[in-house]
């Protein structure tokens, strides 16, 4: 069973240093024990971290039914294809209907802030990734565009104009990538975001690394192993902050979400467990210890 909190990233690791790019903070940290996230709706300098999380499936309205149902958000329209998330008031994350030329299983993706669209898009293309999609310009809060990493996974890179703040929002805690190789995928997201990676081994031999962005964690990956990790498996996770773990995970299954694993608790880090949706997208829940947050 997988232990999520080693995915969180709390235990002792060793850092794996690499030459920052133009859309990191700072350089590898040295002991990334003492790394933290930033602390909830504390404005920060965005680039390099995740911005925000889009959920590209083909059927965005029974989507969007399912995930207002299970965790009482709202929603706002944006278009014809795509209704932006609402959580208390704040947008977070939106639901995105698949073009056709989108391939593969409904599937969450995070959005990392960089300076410039262009530059990131030719770092991308020339680390083996691809960029398929058209820029699309939101006006004041920048540009954005869909991108997909060496191994297909997708993740978009959002351009936000110098002098806007951050706040981290806390509906989606983490974002966790599920890969089967290591190697690359610490190539292309260090030289691609400048992030450092540091990596611990697992008690069943699996190896999880976090991926750090000046002095603060951004996300993670774990190296799945064993015949339960086949493609649909292999891609990236939001993890979902709830209130109570065992109702929602109830709620999820009578809304026809299926449960890959066992819920896992861990003393002073909280609940997890990882569904998919009624329509192929995975995610976890998480139900942090009030001495995590």
């Amino acid at each position: 069973m997988i232990k999520y909190f080693l995915m969180i990233g709390l235990l002792a690791v060793s850092c794996a240093k690499n030459p920052a790019k133009n859309n990191a903070t700072s350089s590898a940290p040295e002991n990334c024990q003492t790394k933290t996230m930033i602390p909830a709706n504390q404005p920060h300098d965005p680039y390099g971290f995740i911005v925000w999380n889009s959920l590209i499936t083909k059927k965005p309205n029974q989507a969007l039914t399912f995930y207002k149902r299970l965790f009482g958000w709202n929603s706002k329209r944006v278009d014809a294809n795509s209704t932006m998330l609402l959580d208390k008031g704040i947008a977070f994350a939106n639901i995105r209907k698949a073009t056709p030329d989108q391939k593969g299983p409904p599937a969450w993706s995070p959005s990392v802030a960089v300076k410039n669209l262009e530059e990131s898009i030719k770092t991308v293309t020339e680390l083996g990734g691809k960029s398929p999609n058209k820029i699309i310009n939101l006006g004041k809060p920048g540009r954005t565009v869909g991108i997909e990493d060496q191994q297909g996974n997708r993740i978009s890179i959002h351009e936000i104009p110098a002098g806007q703040q951050f706040n981290r929002k806390t509906t989606i805690l983490w974002n966790e990538l599920h890969t089967n190789d290591a190697e690359s995928v610490h190539r292309f997201y260090e030289k691609a975001f400048g992030w450092s990676a540091c990596t611990t081994s697992l008690p069943n031999g699996a190896q999880y690394t976090r991926f750090i962005n000046g002095e603060n964690r951004v996300a993670g990956f774990y190296v799945s192993q064993g015949p339960v990790m086949t493609d649909v498996n292999l891609r990236w996770k939001p993890q979902m902050n709830v209130v109570d773990l065992q109702a929602t995970l109830k709620k999820a299954l009578s809304l026809k979400a299926k449960k890959i694993f066992e819920p896992s608790t861990v003393p002073n880090i909280g609940s997890f467990v990882e569904l998919e949706d009624p329509f192929g997208a995975h995610f976890i829940l998480f139900q942090p210890d009030p001495n995590f947050l």
